[in-house]
């Protein structure tokens, strides 16, 4: 039996631990989807998706390093057990061409799973008006397993004992080709945690599910400043 030190260990891992493990690939193959891709291969690809009852789910979009600058989401991607498919957002100049996609992902009978998805889903309408339903924040399930870990690369860590390379990750997301490396990256990246999901399933919660894209931030609450004098009563 192990020791309540021993079983802590288990929950945690430090990025020195996390970089000494070997690195993970991607073992399946990745479909890329561009504004030149044909509408039937875009229809093809979404109604080959929409089989899945669990999709892995991430995004990504070109870096800035200016303040006040900013960028819109430049890649979608969703996997199953078998393909990764990427869409090239950014290349798309008629987002018409994406109904497709926007009735995938709308289904919320289609669960999308992904670390911090509600935030890449607010991006996604944002940036392209695209609306996403029925999605579970993968950092739920690591909380209800005790993990003391919320990024994606440290849950698999735990979970696989195989490191998510970050090297790609401020690259240029809307270069006219994307390189091997960036592709094979942006697959593994969703690929992973359709498979943090399958060896976590067995926690979910129908609380932890949103049915419905939350499209407007919370509201902040004003924190009174310390020592700010009170109004008096006239």
């Amino acid at each position: 039996m192990k020791t309540p030190t021993e079983e802590a260990e288990l929950l945690t891992i430090s990025k020195e631990e996390l970089n000494e493990l070997e690195p993970e690939t991607i073992p399946i193959p990745i479909r890329i989807i561009t504004g030149e891709t044909d509408d039937e291969e875009i229809r093809e690809a979404c109604r080959y998706l929409s089989q899945s009852a669990v999709l892995g789910f991430d995004t990504e979009t070109k870096p800035v390093f200016q303040k006040g600058q900013y960028n819109p989401v430049s890649l979608l991607q969703l996997s199953t057990p078998e393909y990764a498919f990427l869409f090239r957002l950014s290349t798309f100049e008629n987002k018409e061409r994406l109904a497709p996609l926007q009735e995938l992902l709308g289904n919320e009978q289609i669960l999308k799973v992904g670390v911090a998805i509600q935030e890449d889903c607010t991006e996604l309408y944002r940036d392209h008006g695209l609306v996403t339903n029925g999605t579970l924040d993968l950092r739920h399930l690591a909380t209800a397993d005790k993990m003391e870990v919320h990024s994606l690369s440290k849950i698999y860590a735990l979970l696989y004992g195989k490191r998510l390379t970050k090297g790609q990750r401020l690259t240029d997301w809307e270069q006219p080709e994307l390189t091997p490396a960036q592709v094979d990256y942006a697959g593994l990246d969703a690929y992973a945690g359709l498979k943090i999901y399958n060896a976590l399933q067995h926690l979910v919660k129908q609380e932890m599910i949103n049915c419905q894209l939350q499209t407007q931030p919370k509201k902040k609450k004003k924190l009174r400043q310390k020592g700010a004098k009170k109004r008096k009563k006239k």
